[in-house]
């Protein structure tokens, strides 16, 4: 949460997951309770000094999101594949979960890339980590830009 004030104060906005132990003091919905009204319900409360907007939402499982500008009362339909009834249903989806949705792709391709071609070192020693990751950030860059080019 203060990761996000920061970024607000600096003029970034912020739309992105959070795990429930983080959101100090702020009580949503259980999930229980969200199994019980069914795929597609939200619960959501908005801190009044600072903006900040906290959003609990149930499609399979429950997904705990945090945002500094999306509206939780705008909600769109969205199709989801229901196993019991074995045909697509139409759910209740929140802006926040389109909007960390529309902006996460990048994030999954570039975790999903340096998986690939990772390099194996055995230390102890974090810095040394720190910096294979980055040289394999670097990597995975590069055969990007070669390949759009």
């Amino acid at each position: 949460m203060q990761l996000c004030l920061a970024l607000k104060e600096m003029g970034f906005l912020v739309s992105a997951t959070i795990r429930p132990d983080r959101t100090k003091g702020c009580q949503l919905a259980t999930e229980k309770y969200f199994k019980k009204l069914g795929r597609g319900s939200q619960s959501f409360k908005i801190d009044a000094n600072s903006g900040l907007i906290l959003t609990k939402w149930y499609d399979n499982k429950c997904v705990n999101l945090i945002s500094t500008y999306c509206d939780p009362e705008f909600v769109s339909k969205i199709k989801r594949w229901d196993r019991k009834d074995k045909k697509y249903i139409e759910i209740d989806c929140p802006s926040t979960v389109q909007e960390y949705n529309k902006s996460m792709g990048g994030v999954d391709l570039a975790d999903m890339l340096i998986s690939l071609f990772r390099t194996t070192i055995k230390t102890r020693r974090w810095y040394l980590k720190v910096f294979f990751h980055c040289l394999d950030i670097a990597k995975v860059n590069g055969w990007l830009v070669y390949r759009r080019h």
